[in-house]
């Protein structure tokens, strides 16, 4: 009798390792389901960005001229809102550099499309002149990587 209780009592506990086993594991396959939709959900954030500043240029054309093809003239209105819409566009591509260093992109190569989209915009625009008045307000790092990869391969 009670070598029947030892078997059960060894029984019960080698269970109870399993079951706490099963569930670290279960816990596991838990986080890197949750970590897979926190990077999707960072990218759809991005492409919602995006397609909001395209919207943007799309409903007024001004916006767009403004931004690519300045007057020689420009009023205090018209600086003062291309200053808003280049400093809106380094921070999106700030946090998109931070993404990238954070492991959820792997554009940050010198040699992606993007990479070379970017630098087509300050090859293309004033943005140059947005970059050397405004950098000093963006993370250190991310402005060693600008001017690495962007502002000095125009």
């Amino acid at each position: 009798m009670a070598i029947a209780k030892w078997v059960w009592k060894e029984t019960a506990e080698v269970l109870g390792v399993v079951g706490i086993i099963a569930g670290i594991v279960f816990l596991g396959f838990e986080l890197r389901q949750n970590n897979q939709l926190l990077v999707e959900e960072a990218r759809y954030n991005n492409l919602s960005e995006r397609i909001r500043g395209n919207e943007l240029m799309l409903a007024n054309p001004e916006l767009n001229k403004l931004l690519n093809f300045p007057p020689d003239d420009p009023s205090e209105e018209e600086l003062a809102l291309r200053a808003t819409l280049i400093r809106k566009t380094l921070l999106i591509w700030q946090w998109e550099y931070q993404l990238a260093e954070a492991g959820v992109y792997s554009w940050a190569s010198s040699d992606s499309a993007l990479i070379n989209t970017w630098r087509e915009v300050f090859r293309k625009t004033q943005y140059i002149d947005a970059w050397e008045s405004e950098k000093y307000q963006f993370d250190p790092a991310f402005i060693d990587w600008m001017e690495e990869n962007v502002v000095n391969e125009r």
